[in-house]
């Protein structure tokens, strides 16, 4: 019982522990799937303000962000998402297709993803895009499409850690739920020793009056001829054991009693101490 007792301990354990690491790695991976989407999502909008004249915002080495930032504008922020636009002429078709990273993009593979750009932004997941309409002061409507694949690529690694450090930490906690469970579970192990012994030591106890009654009576029996004035002796024997049997109920009863009364409230009532 102790060791079917143990192993549900360690398996309760695990699976909390188990049921933990998913939650967080979980959450981990899904912020950064998120972050990585939001960061495809603002490539696209950098490129959808990309001027048709001007060259790609080209990243300077040395300098710092606000520099940057200060130097070039928001709107020609360095990203290094692959990113391309298509213009669309009168009958929303693809009239000219510009890459915001050099991105390097079929004609057949444009057809099909102004085709499938239904909507004002979503993905498409048979070409691995995302995209994202807009519509300029001009009036002209364009498309951004961004790669889906860099973010597989990306989350990957974080997936890969996350397995990893998980198993670990799934090991770690299986070796330490297994010294805990022997501290754990040691006043059970206690307790049900003493139960044991308690039991085995009440049983001999009752089994030497009954088996002291048992042999008396087979003797009265055998003579049965004889008076009881006679057998007086055995009859005597068998109410001594009989009595003795009865205290040994009582205490067990005495027993049970108490610890169901440890469950319950004690019972207060005003005593007269000096009576």
């Amino acid at each position: 019982m102790i060791k079917r007792l143990r192993k549900k301990f360690i398996l309760t354990n695990m699976l909390l522990v188990a049921l933990v690491l998913i939650i967080v790695f979980g959450a981990l991976v899904g912020y950064n799937y998120q972050r990585l989407v939001r960061q495809s999502e603002e490539a696209m909008r950098t490129a959808l303000k990309w001027s048709d004249d001007a060259p790609p915002p080209v990243f300077q080495f040395g300098a710092s962000h606000e520099e940057e930032m200060e130097e070039q504008g928001e709107e020609r922020r360095f990203t290094m998402v692959p990113v391309f636009v298509v213009l669309l002429d009168e009958d929303g078709g693809p009239a000219q297709v510009t890459g915001g990273n050099n991105v390097e993009v079929s004609d057949q593979v444009v057809a099909q993803a102004v085709a499938a750009a239904t909507e004002e932004s979503g993905a498409i997941s048979g070409l691995n895009l995302r995209y994202l309409q807009d519509t300029d002061r001009e009036g002209n409507s364009r498309i951004a499409f961004a790669d889906m694949g860099w973010e597989t690529d990306s989350l990957w690694p974080l997936i890969r850690s996350s397995l990893l450090v998980g198993a670990l930490a799934l090991g770690g906690f299986f070796v330490i739920s297994l010294m805990l469970s022997g501290l754990a579970l040691k006043p059970a192990e206690e307790a049900w020793e003493q139960q044991r012994r308690f039991v085995a030591d009440a049983s001999h106890e009752l089994k030497t009056p009954l088996t002291v009654i048992l042999t008396n009576t087979g003797i009265l029996l055998a003579h049965s001829g004889d008076t009881i004035a006679q057998q007086q002796k055995w009859v005597e024997y068998i109410r001594d054991e009989a009595q003795r049997m009865r205290a040994l109920v009582e205490d067990l009863l005495f027993l049970a009693k108490s610890d169901a009364g440890k469950e319950t409230a004690p019972v207060t009532a005003p005593v007269d101490v000096s009576e």
